[in-house]
C-alpha cells in the first residue's frame, strides 16, 4: 500500500489501492458518455412550487444545473389527476421556460411508498356529460379539491382522484385511464388472475375500490395500511370520509410491492411527465418503508405478498420440511393466520427463530428487490423510448434501514437525512453505504438541520463540503422555505459556483480504498420481529457499522462499505483489510471467498457475534458454530495507511483517483465548528506524508487562505477552513 511510479514513470496510486468499482471505471471510458446526473450535478429544490417564470428568473443566481419543482409530480394520484396538475395548476410552458433558463427539471414520484387519493369537485353539462377543461377538451375539469374544500358549497359532483380511477377506468377520468392509447397498462388482477374491477362497497368511498384491495399493502389482519389527511378549515363534510370524529379529504394508501401493476403505472406516469418535458425523477420510498416497514404487522401483508409467499415456500422447502414448519396445506396457507395464531408477543425474540417468519422476511426482501428493479426498468424504458437515455431515477430512504432492497436498481441515491451533526456527528458511514446501493459514482442528500440551525451559513458549509469530499451533493431548498435547511441562497450559490469550477478537474475520479467495512442488511432483517425490534433494540450490526465507519474516517483511513451482495473476489482484490463487525448473518457460501483472499495476503478483523446465522438460501438458520470460526487466524495486523497525517479528527482526508487521466486527489474537509455561534475554526497546520515525492498540480478550494508546500515526501497545508482538494499529477 504505497504511492509508486509505474513502468512509464508516471506517479499513481498503487494498483491494490484502486477501488474495484467496475461501473465507475466503465463510466470513465469517455467524458462525453457520462450522464449529466453523474457529473457533479448542482440541484436546488423549490419546495412544493410549480415551475415557471419566477423560478426561471432565480436560476442564474443560484448556479444550478437542475431544479426540483412540482409541475409534473405524481404521488400516484392517477394519470387524470397528473394531467390536471400539469394543465390547471402549472404556468403554461413552464418546463420549456426552465429549459430556456439552461436547467433540467426533476420532480417527485413514488416507488413503493403510498398512493395518494383526494376528494375533488367536478361538474356536468346539461346533457349529463362531464364539463371539460378549456385547454384540453378531452380532460374532465377539476374545480375544487381537498386543499380548498372549505369553498365547497354542495354543488357539482363529488369524486376522488387516485390510482383507482386510472385502473378502474372511471368515466370522469377517461380517456386518461388504463385504456389510454399512450398511457395505458394492463388491468390490476388479484393473485388468482381475477381482474380487480368495481367496488366492495359503496363507490362513494374510494377505499372500497377492488384496485386497492388487490394492490395495497395490508396489516396482519388483512386491512389496508392508510394515512389520512385533514383540512382544518373545512366545515361542510359532504364527500369526505369520517374517521372517528374527524373528516378526511385525502388519504395515502400503502402499495404492496409484490403487485406487478405498480410498475405498469410507473411507465404510464413517466411517459406523461416526459411528454411535458421532465428530465428526471426524485423517487420517494425507494425502499420497504410502506410495504414492509419496521413494524411489519402494520403493512407487510398485501394480497400479492401473501399469495406469492406460497410459491416461495413451494420452491424452497420440501413437503416434509413444510409439515415440520407448521404448513399443513400449502394451497390454503395464509401467513397472516399463522402469525395471528402464535401465542407469543409480536416483538418476542422467539420470532427470530420461527422458520416461517424468517422465510417470509426473506421472501419480502427478494420480491421487494424485484419490484424496485421492475419499477426502475419501466421508468428507464419509457424514457429511452422518448429519446432520454440520461433520464435519472434517484431514490429516497437510504439514511436508515432498507434491508438491502435496493441493489444497483437505481441511478443515484437522493435521500433525506438529519441526526449526526458536526463536529461530534459523522454522516460519512451513511454516505458510503448508500453510494454502494446505486449505479452512479455520486449521491444526493437533503441535509436537514434542527429548526434553530435553519439558515446558518457555517453549518451549511460544513455539511456541504463534508458531503462533497464523500462524493455526495446537497440538494438545498431555495428561497424563503428553508425552515429545515441550513444556509441561505447565497451559501448555496457560492457552493454551486465552486463545484461548477472544480468538476472538470475532478473528471471521472473514483474513491481509493484500502479497507473494506462489511455491511450486512441480512443481519438487520434477521433481527426483526413482526412487531418491530425485540426489546426495542435494533440490530447490533447497525450500530457497529456506524461506529467503525466513523472511527475509520476520524483516523484518516481510506475505506469503503462492502454490502454482502458485493462480497466478491473482484471487490476484495484491491483491499488489504476487511472488517466484519457484529454481522449475525454471514453466509457460509461466502467463506471460501474470504479464505482465497486471505491466502493472497488479505487481513481480516472480526468483532462481536458474527456468522451465527446462515444467509438467505439457508433461511437465516442458526449455526452451531460461527461460519467464520475456521478462517486462518492472525494475532496482529501488518498494516500501514497509504497516506499518514497529523490532521486532527475534525479534518477528514479522502483519496480519489481518475484512472483515465492518471490524476490523484487528496480531499480535506474541516468539521470543527462551534455550533452555537455558527463559527468554523480554521484547522491547524496539517502534514501529509506520502511514500514518494508528489507533484502538486493544483489546489481546488473555496478558501483563499489555503496554501500547500511540498518538502520531499511531505505536504504541509495551512489556512484550511472548509475544504481543499489537492490535485496530484505528473
Amino acid at each position: 500500500m504505497s504511492l509508486t511510479r509505474g513502468a512509464d514513470h508516471r506517479f499513481s496510486w498503487s494498483a491494490e489501492l484502486r477501488s474495484s468499482l467496475g461501473f465507475f471505471l466503465l463510466l470513465s471510458t469517455a467524458q462525453a458518455q457520462t450522464p449529466w446526473w453523474d457529473h457533479y450535478p448542482r440541484i436546488v429544490q423549490f419546495m412544493n412550487q410549480m415551475c415557471g417564470s419566477r423560478i426561471a428568473a432565480q436560476v442564474p443566481s443560484l448556479n444550478v444545473d437542475a431544479v426540483m419543482c412540482s409541475s409534473v409530480a405524481d404521488p400516484n394520484v392517477g394519470i387524470w389527476a397528473q394531467r390536471v396538475t400539469i394543465l390547471e395548476e402549472s404556468e403554461p410552458g413552464a418546463l420549456a421556460k426552465m429549459h430556456a433558463a439552461g436547467v433540467k427539471v426533476i420532480a417527485y414520484f413514488e416507488a413503493f411508498g403510498q398512493a395518494k387519493a383526494y376528494v375533488v369537485q367536478l361538474k356536468k353539462n346539461p346533457d349529463g356529460t362531464w364539463l371539460k377543461d378549456p385547454i384540453d377538451p378531452l380532460l374532465t375539469r377539476r374545480f375544487l379539491n381537498h386543499w380548498n374544500w372549505q369553498r365547497f358549497n354542495g354543488t357539482g359532483e363529488v369524486r376522488w382522484a387516485g390510482s383507482h380511477n386510472y385502473f378502474g377506468d372511471e368515466d370522469y377520468a377517461r380517456p386518461y385511464t388504463l385504456t389510454h392509447q399512450r398511457y395505458g397498462s394492463p388491468p390490476v388482477r388479484y393473485p388468482d388472475g381475477t381482474i380487480a374491477t368495481g367496488y366492495n362497497g359503496p363507490s362513494t368511498d374510494p377505499r372500497n375500490s377492488r384496485v386497492y384491495d388487490a394492490c395495497a399493502s395490508k396489516d396482519v389482519n388483512g386491512q389496508p395500511f392508510i394515512d389520512y389527511g385533514y383540512n382544518r378549515a373545512v366545515e361542510r363534510r359532504e364527500g369526505l370520509l369520517q374517521i372517528d370524529s374527524k373528516y378526511a379529504g385525502a388519504f395515502d394508501i400503502g402499495k404492496d410491492a409484490a403487485c406487478p401493476s405498480w410498475a405498469g403505472y410507473a411507465r404510464a406516469s413517466t411517459l406523461e411527465a416526459i411528454d411535458y418535458g421532465l428530465d428526471g425523477m426524485w423517487t420517494d420510498n425507494f425502499s420497504p418503508w410502506d410495504s414492509f416497514g419496521l413494524e411489519p404487522v402494520k403493512k407487510a401483508f398485501g394480497e400479492w405478498s401473501v399469495a406469492t409467499f406460497r410459491d416461495y415456500l413451494a420452491a424452497h422447502f420440501s413437503p416434509a420440511e413444510l409439515q415440520s414448519m407448521g404448513v399443513k396445506d400449502l394451497k390454503t396457507f395464509d401467513v397472516r393466520v399463522y402469525i395471528r395464531a402464535k401465542p407469543y408477543d409480536l416483538t418476542d425474540p422467539a420470532w427470530l427463530d420461527d422458520p416461517i417468519w424468517r422465510a417470509y422476511k426473506i421472501h419480502r426482501r427478494r420480491n421487494g428487490t424485484q419490484a424496485l428493479t421492475a419499477y426502475y426498468n419501466a421508468v428507464k424504458e419509457a424514457a429511452r423510448s422518448e429519446g432520454k437515455p440520461d433520464f435519472p431515477v434517484t431514490g429516497n430512504d437510504f439514511q436508515d434501514y432498507n434491508f438491502g432492497w435496493a441493489r444497483d436498481n437505481l441511478d443515484m441515491v437522493s435521500a433525506e437525512i438529519q441526526g449526526a451533526m458536526p463536529p461530534q456527528g459523522n454522516y460519512v458511514p451513511i454516505y458510503k453505504r448508500a453510494r454502494e446501493q446505486a449505479r452512479g459514482r455520486l449521491g444526493i442528500f437533503w441535509l436537514y438541520v434542527p429548526p434553530e440551525l435553519a439558515g446558518h451559513p457555517g453549518i451549511a458549509d460544513v455539511l456541504q463540503y463534508q458531503a462533497l469530499a464523500n462524493h455526495i451533493l446537497p440538494e438545498p431548498w431555495a428561497g424563503t422555505r428553508r425552515n429545515r435547511i441550513a444556509g441561505t441562497d447565497a451559501t448555496t450559490a457560492a457552493f454551486n459556483a465552486f463545484v461548477g469550477k472544480a468538476r472538470e478537474t475532478f473528471g471521472e475520479r473514483i474513491p481509493v480504498a484500502e479497507i473494506g467495512l462489511y455491511y450486512s442488511s441480512s443481519s438487520e432483517l434477521a433481527h426483526l420481529a413482526p412487531g418491530g425490534w425485540p426489546g426495542k433494540k435494533e440490530a447490533q450490526h447497525t450500530r457497529s457499522f456506524q461506529a467503525w465507519g466513523a472511527a475509520l474516517t476520524e483516523q484518516h483511513y481510506q475505506w469503503r462499505a462492502i454490502p454482502e451482495w458485493k462480497l466478491t473476489p473482484e471487490t476484495l482484490a484491491p483491499l488489504k483489510l476487511l472488517i466484519i463487525a457484529d454481522a449475525e448473518v454471514f453466509d457460509p457460501a461466502d467463506v471460501p471467498i474470504l479464505k482465497a483472499w486471505i491466502a493472497k495476503g488479505g487481513q481480516l478483523v472480526v468483532t462481536g457475534d458474527c456468522g451465527t446465522r446462515a444467509g438467505e438460501n439457508q433461511n437465516f438458520q442458526p449455526l452451531p458454530v460461527s461460519s467464520l470460526a475456521n478462517l486462518p487466524a492472525k494475532h496482529y495486523l501488518d498494516f500501514q495507511p497509504a497516506v499518514q497525517t497529523d490532521a486532527p479528527k475534525t479534518v477528514a482526508v479522502t483519496l480519489y483517483e481518475d484512472p483515465q487521466t492518471e490524476t490523484q486527489f487528496i480531499d480535506l474537509n474541516n468539521t470543527d465548528i462551534d455550533v452555537p455561534t455558527d463559527t468554523i475554526h480554521q484547522a491547524p497546520p496539517i502534514h501529509l506524508t506520502l511514500p514518494k515525492k508528489p507533484t502538486l498540480a493544483q489546489i481546488l478550494t473555496p478558501d483563499p487562505t489555503v496554501k500547500a508546500e511540498i518538502r520531499d515526501t511531505q505536504i504541509a497545508i495551512t489556512g484550511l477552513t472548509r475544504y481543499a482538494s489537492l490535485v496530484l499529477k505528473n
